[in-house]
């Protein structure tokens, strides 16, 4: 007798035995089996024996069913049992080898234990079917299925090696990153199984297991349910224990109550174990993923996302630092994540334009909300219903376009660049004549396509979206158009075409009494950052009429400390540090006092500020401020925060600064090391991070290794600044001046040449880029014996600047120097080298070792002089200077050797 019948008859005998005979006949008659019947009649007439018979009688039964029951050392079917992995409250699982012959094979075999009732065994059944029927990598897989020898039914899984997801977790301290990471294939299989119309209904911690190559694996669809039977309440049998079979902590409340469920409730499940697995502080530090577990695991079904590919697509956006839909879409929050993807740091306007983002709260809405209140109530019903149109018509053409991307479409994977690219191209013919529309999918899709990197089609679709904008008589949405076509400009470096859009954004806001004090500001703190990189001394005019409005509008609000880091940016670009410090120490006292003072713009305020401090020599806070920085990033943003190797560097740059070039260079290391990982080494960010490296290296005395990474700094920037950039003429002109260290003149001409031609077309004369680099020039065409050249360079920046700071004077003095020495006046070339050495000491603090290598011209210029006296004051010089800077320099530095003849001589 097999294990369903004796199910059947031990229900048939439950249900019957308290009815008196004639009810008892007539509910046994609906039992379609003879045997059954009969058998169940022999039970019941047993039971008129008396109570104490019923028990021995149906405990016979059962015991020769259970007699039967799989051990280990049973062989069923091609598989003999090992040992029991586990049990449950229907099933035993056991570890199985295969035993035919065939082949070697370990797997996990799962047979229902003593007599099972019918519910169990449609269960078990239900089970092997849904396995049957699932195939995926993190999903365990069926191999084989049948009855055993008693009329157990049972079925065989791949064995999965591993632990309980919480166990592994725990294990290894996984951070936050790393258990979405691990749950992603997670939801892959379920975001499968429901594809299959599968709904698991137990995930939890115990069903995940992770394998030693940190793959996860979901086990037991023993209570899962189709689809169409989930649907429905828990009103038969087998749902009423698929109701009751749940885990508390882990099931969602529609299961738990019996009502009929779907998707969302393996979704709440997923929330739930997410929140679990990271941990409540953990999630706290990190709103974002808090927001996704609270949405997935929303008591209310309707308010949980739509689907496990929507939850998933969240997580992997968390990721990527972009915004998740389970947060508002605030341009302020997706601003600052889009700040985070796409760092750079590189030059303070970039710093800069990151402040004024962060700045910009909430454009749109306060845009419509200014518009609304433009007409009469009736209007703004009207307007309100074209909206929703516009909105329709968008969700619906983004849904299509998307629709490219499905692989079920026949189409294969699409590359998001090609997807956008080809929707380009349907705009004007699926939604002409309607220029609103139109305009608005131009600028969306242009703004994707800048963050791909495809410039060129990303400039054409936000000219365009600007096009159609002027089409139309909203004024505020043109100012919005122009405003992204600026920002356009000004990240592919192009500071004068990005001037006209930001200055008729800025003047349409201004011009409309209605638009925010927040929205405002933030369009002239969008052009000053503009006219800032053109040098033009309107962005400090500007900038200083925004400080005053927000000082009397918002004192003390997060946008006015942002306007006093947009200022000290500015101050900065223009060598006025000791202002741009007194702003920044504003700030950063706002922030402090109003509880803000380790959140990321405070980090922000507090990197500047060490810059600032670094460059005053004012050495030791500004080392202290960055370390303090870099800690609080680290806390705060964790490892995979994208901006933790550009903190690095500048850190370096704050050690070299001040004589630590050594030391300087292990950050240099690690940072490139992060950056290389992180963001590749063929981009722009990399090679300025080469290029601070190439400085430590030569102020190291490791000038053959400089030259190297110079090379590859500049090459790198040619690439993708193109050969009339700021940054390219950075890089180049720091280049020249190794060149010229190392006599190699015809290539420090012409590279410092390059570079004043780009800053002489982009800045005023007396701009400190323009000046330092002619002053560079002068020296190297006096070095090469083209006197003429060398002081017609000099002679501009003495028409340019009537107060030269102390990085132009050092530079200018050695190149009248060297004037001097070549019409044979050594001691004015003595008077101009001793003036180069007191600009030093004001340039840098005394324990930089430019300080002192800066004394090795006089310490040459009195050998070649040769007067009484003058070969022991140099060799006693170069004793001193020896002493100072032994240890900063690697050992094979040629300043070391020349020293080391000059004392030897």
């Amino acid at each position: 007798m097999d294990a369903e019948r004796y199910a059947r008859i031990r229900e048939w005998f439950d249900a019957l035995r308290d009815l008196d005979s004639a009810e008892r006949a007539k509910r046994l008659a609906e039992e379609p089996d003879p045997d059954v019947r009969a058998r169940v009649e022999a039970l019941l007439g047993r039971d008129t024996v008396g109570p104490a018979a019923v028990p021995k009688s149906v405990g016979g039964l059962l015991g020769v069913l259970a007699e039967e029951a799989p051990k280990a050392g049973d062989a069923i079917g091609a598989w003999t049992l090992m040992r029991v992995l586990g049990e449950g409250g229907m099933g035993t699982v056991f570890e199985a080898r295969r035993s035919d012959g065939h082949f070697d094979q370990t797997a996990a075999l799962k047979v229902l234990k003593g007599l099972p009732s019918a519910t169990a065994l449609s269960f078990l059944a239900r089970e092997r079917q849904i396995l049957a029927g699932l195939s995926h990598p993190n999903i365990a897989r069926l191999l084989d299925g049948g009855a055993t020898p008693g009329g157990h039914p049972y079925f065989v899984m791949a064995m999965q090696e591993g632990m309980p997801i919480d166990q592994y977790v725990a294990s290894r301290q996984l951070r936050a990153t790393d258990i979405v990471r691990l749950l992603l294939p997670v939801c892959a299989a379920i975001g499968y199984a429901h594809s299959r119309l599968v709904i698991h209904c137990d995930l939890k911690p115990a069903n995940i297991l992770v394998d030693v190559n940190g793959q996860p694996c979901v086990l037991d669809f023993g209570i899962a349910r189709p689809l169409a039977d989930a649907a429905k309440p828990a009103d038969t049998d087998m749902q009423g224990v698929t109701a009751r079979a749940y885990t508390p902590g882990f099931a969602s409340p529609e299961l738990e109550a019996g009502e009929g469920i779907g998707a969302a409730a393996d979704l709440f499940s997923l929330g739930r174990m997410l929140a679990v697995l990271v941990g409540r502080d953990a999630l706290q530090q990190h709103p974002d993923l808090d927001a996704i577990a609270a949405k997935a695991s929303h008591p209310d079904p309707q308010r949980r996302y739509q689907s496990v590919a929507a939850f998933e697509a969240d997580l992997q956006h968390w990721l990527g630092h972009r915004p998740v839909s389970a947060r508002d879409g605030a341009v302020s929050y997706r601003t600052r994540l889009w700040l985070r993807r796409h760092w750079t740091g590189a030059l303070v306007a970039t710093l800069v334009l990151a402040l004024i983002l962060g700045f910009t709260l909430n454009t749109i809405r306060e845009r419509d909300r200014a518009l609304l209140a433009e007409q009469t109530a009736k209007a703004e019903r009207d307007r309100a219903l074209a909206a929703e149109s516009r909105a329709k018509q968008i969700s619906e053409f983004v849904v299509s376009m998307l629709d490219g991307a499905n692989p079920d479409a026949g189409t294969g994977e699409v590359p998001v660049s090609k997807l956008v690219s080809e929707a380009l191209k349907r705009i004007d013919t699926e939604l002409d004549g309607q220029a609103e529309v139109q305009s608005e999918l131009y600028g969306t899709l242009g703004r994707a396509l800048r963050l791909l990197g495809n410039n060129k089609e990303a400039g054409a679709a936000l000219e365009k979206a600007v096009a159609l904008a002027r089409e139309i008589d909203r004024p505020l949405v043109l100012a919005e158009q122009l405003t992204e076509l600026a920002r356009y400009r000004l990240a592919v470096v192009d500071s004068a075409a990005a001037e006209l859009p930001a200055r008729e954004a800025w003047q349409i806001y201004h011009a409309q009494p209605d638009v925010a004090l927040d929205v405002r500001m933030a369009a002239a703190m969008e052009l000053a950052v503009i006219l800032s990189n053109l040098g033009k001394p309107e962005s400090t005019e500007l900038l200083d009429q925004v400080l005053d409005t927000l000082r009397k509008e918002a004192p003390g609000s997060a946008q006015y400390t942002d306007a006093l880091d947009m200022l000290a940016g500015n101050r900065i670009r223009f060598d006025r540090n000791a202002e741009a410090e007194a702003l920044l120490r504003e700030s950063l006292a706002i922030q402090i006092k109003q509880g803000r003072g380790d959140d990321e713009s405070s980090i922000t305020t507090r990197e500047i500020l060490g810059h600032v401090l670094s460059d005053l020599n004012q050495s030791e806070e500004a080392e202290h401020m960055m370390r303090d920085a870099l800690a609080l990033r680290r806390s705060k943003m964790g490892e995979d925060d994208p901006h933790i190797p550009w903190r690095l560097v500048e850190l370096a740059r704050v050690l070299d600064n001040h004589g630590r070039s050594l030391e300087a260079l292990g950050y240099y290391a690690e940072a490139l090391k992060l950056a290389e990982a992180k963001i590749g080494a063929d981009t722009v960010t990399y090679a300025v991070m080469l290029n601070g490296q190439a400085m430590s290296l030569q102020r190291a005395g490791d000038v053959q290794a400089a030259e190297r990474v110079f090379s590859e700094a500049v090459r790198i920037a040619r690439k993708h600044w193109g050969d009339a950039d700021q940054g390219t003429a950075r890089l180049v002109g720091n280049a020249a001046r190794l060149q010229l260290q190392l006599g190699k003149l015809d290539q420090a001409w012409h590279m410092a040449s390059e570079a004043e031609r780009i800053w002489a077309k982009q800045f005023p004369a007396d701009h400190s880029d323009v000046t330092e680099t002619r002053a560079t020039l002068a020296r190297i065409a006096c070095a090469a014996g083209r006197v003429a050249e060398s002081r017609s360079m000099l002679q501009q920046i003495d028409a340019a600047v009537k107060e030269p700071p102390p990085g132009l004077r050092r530079l200018a003095e050695r190149a009248l120097a060297c004037l001097a020495e070549r019409s044979g006046d050594l001691d004015a070339s003595l008077a101009h080298l001793l003036a180069a050495e007191a600009a030093d000491r004001e340039r840098f603090t005394s324990k930089n070792p430019q300080i002192w290598l800066g004394q090795l011209d006089r310490i040459q210029l009195l050998i070649r002089r040769n007067q009484p006296g003058d070969r022991a004051e140099a060799r006693q010089l170069a004793e001193t200077v020896l002493s100072n800077v032994d240890a900063a320099l690697v050992p094979n530095a040629p300043q070391r050797e020349v020293l080391k003849r000059l004392i030897e001589s």
